[in-house]
């Protein structure tokens, strides 16, 4: 199965006078936080045989973005 990550943005700037401004953007990578499964371990001397140790995407994540602009 493929990799289901949602992930969303949402941005808004606010004037400052003449040609300035402020902008924020928050971002956030697999917003529902949903795992993807590495396959398990196959060698059936190691101890982890037949056991899942590992995603292969990374957890939930936010990203915060303040800019000026002028």
């Amino acid at each position: 199965d493929s990799i289901q990550n949602i992930n969303g943005a949402i941005s808004r700037s606010w004037p400052l006078g003449g040609e300035r401004s402020v902008t924020f953007r928050a971002e956030s990578i697999n917003l529902g936080n949903h795992p993807q499964f590495a396959e398990p371990g196959t060698e059936l001397a190691n101890s982890n045989f037949g056991q899942i140790t590992n995603t292969l995407n990374d957890g939930r994540s936010f990203r915060f973005l303040l800019r000026l602009g002028f």
